[in-house]
Formats: C-alpha cells, sequence, structure tokens
C-alpha cells in the first residue's frame, strides 16, 4: 500500500538532507522525483488537504527516507523515528520565529504531519483512530475525505528551518539514549504550547511550558527553589538586571524568602507560581505578580 509522509501546511525556504531524512518542497519532487506510474497515488492524497473548502492544497513539504523507495509502506520503527523527527523540526522551526510582525510569524501548527496511504484501485480510504480500550477504523470515500488547514496557520510563510539546531538534537539523541526522554519531552510540550489552537487554553499552555522547562533542566522535586536554581546554572547572561532597579516590581510587596534577586528569577517565579494555580484547577491566579 503507497504511503506519503508530508507536511501539508508547511512551506520551507530550502531542501535539506539530514541523516536519513530528506525534507523536500512539493514543487521540486513533483519535478524531479515523481514518476508517471505514481502520480495518481500521488494527486488521490495531495487533493484529501485543502487550503479552504474548494482549494486543495498546491505548496507543501514532503519527507523521504534515505534509501527507501518512494511511497513504500513505512514500518512501525521508520514511522516511530518520522515523528520524532518532525517533533524536532518543529521546534528547531520555531526558533528561528518573530514576533509582532505578520511576515515572519508562525506557530507548530505549520509543522503538522501526515502520513497518509492510499490503495491505487481502492475507492476510499480506511483510517485507524485509538481508543482507550483499543482502535476504531472508518471507512471514507475518496471524494467525501478532506482535512482543511487551520485558520490559526499562515502556510502562505516559507519558514528557515534552523539545521545546526535540527543536527545538533539528532546527535544529542544518539548520544544522550536514556536521558534524551528529558528532552523529547521538553520539546514535545513546547510544540503542543506554541500551536494557536483555540482548543488549547491559555492556562494550560502555561503548564505546557513549565513543564517543558522543568523537563529540560530535569528538575526532580518539583520546587521552586530547584527550577531557579537548575536555570540559573544553564542560562547565564552576560549582565543580569537587578529587581530593586525595576520601576514595575516597586509597587508591588516584595520579600525576599525565596533570595530571589534578578528580574529573570523573579519572572520564573511568577510564571511558576501562575502555573501552579493552573495546575490544581484554578481558572484565574488570584496571586498578585511579585
Amino acid at each position: 500500500m503507497p504511503m506519503l509522509a508530508f507536511f501539508p501546511w508547511l512551506k520551507i525556504k530550502n531542501n535539506f538532507d539530514i541523516n536519513e531524512f530528506t525534507v523536500i518542497k512539493s514543487e521540486k519532487f513533483e519535478k524531479v522525483f515523481l514518476k508517471d506510474n505514481f502520480k495518481n497515488v500521488y494527486e488521490k492524497i495531495i487533493k484529501s488537504c485543502y487550503i479552504n473548502n474548494d482549494n486543495p492544497i498546491n505548496e507543501f513539504t514532503l519527507i523521504f527516507l534515505k534509501n527507501k523507495d518512494i511511497f513504500k509502506d513505512f514500518a512501525d520503527n521508520e514511522i516511530e523515528s518520522l515523528f520524532s523527527f518532525t517533533e524536532i523540526l518543529a521546534f528547531s522551526g520555531l526558533s528561528n520565529r518573530q514576533f509582532f510582525t505578520n511576515f515572519s510569524y508562525y506557530n507548530s501548527s505549520n509543522f503538522n504531519f501526515i502520513i497518509q496511504s492510499f490503495e491505487e484501485d481502492s475507492k476510499g480510504i480506511t483510517i485507524v483512530s485509538r481508543r482507550r480500550d483499543g482502535q476504531t477504523k472508518s471507512f471514507i470515500y475518496v471524494e467525501s475525505y478532506k482535512v482543511i488547514k487551520p485558520f490559526y496557520v499562515y502556510n502562505d510563510i516559507a519558514i528557515e528551518i534552523d539545521i545546526n539546531s535540527v543536527k545538533s538534537l539528532l546527535e544529542a539523541k544518539e548520544e544522550l539514549e536514556d536521558k534524551w526522554i528529558n528532552f523529547s519531552d521538553a520539546i514535545f510540550f513546547f510544540n503542543r504550547a506554541n500551536t494557536d489552537s483555540n482548543q488549547i487554553s491559555e492556562h494550560q499552555e502555561v503548564v505546557m511550558m513549565i513543564g517543558a522547562i522543568q523537563r529540560i533542566l530535569m528538575c526532580n522535586n518539583g520546587k521552586i527553589k530547584e527550577l531557579i536554581e537548575n536555570f540559573n546554572n544553564t542560562f547565564r547572561p552576560k549582565k543580569d538586571f537587578d529587581i530593586s532597579k525595576s520601576r514595575r516590581i516597586k509597587k508591588y510587596n516584595y520579600k525576599d524568602k525565596d533570595k530571589i534577586n534578578t528580574l529573570r528569577e523573579t519572572w520564573l517565579k511568577d510564571f511558576y507560581r501562575l502555573r501552579g494555580d493552573y495546575a490544581h484547577g484554578k481558572k484565574q491566579s488570584k496571586i498578585p505578580l511579585t
């Protein structure tokens, strides 16, 4: 059964190869690599994804495994490897994102990833969905199957991936072995906190972001003191800003019981306390800022 792995809402500036992965623009793939005997299958897969209800996608990004025939089935371990790589790709792509502009802003939803399979002579597709007690299957006719781009995805932007970041994380994955799970979890939750989806609330994003920071800094006891200490040991700016010099913080009743002296420590403490309220079921935090 032919399979295709692609990002329907992602446009990249440059094609690239990293390790066993090839990431390529749809335009180049269609001109150079797409063979006539696969065009029918390719069009079936691509025309299932729509920019809006009437217009199928025309620019997107594909991913292939080197030394593997195009459209050939992926084994389970290959699928796992592809999804792991796409999380790293999304994280590295977001590192170049710019705020307060409409020309360089995007979110992790741009990196929504699909592995789609079709039978050449089939009139439809079978979708396997997970359940808490197993799985379920649904058959949908090709003409009726549509995946429509979320309205909060800005797919008219060509994204520049931080290739060095991707390479470094892939190397870390190989070298860290069991410790890689800390990085993997942190990347996963960071990406989920940056979707811009209305289905994820801001308080859920706060919980996931603090969870990502704690995971990457290997905090074990969940205490603010450990988080700040690990944060300070990892991120060392050339110069810190003393909170006593802050005009905004002076109006608050600050207590130095946590021995917090810098603005970045104060920010992290407030962020952590906000997360604590949300994580314990409070939709609105009543704790004043430091």
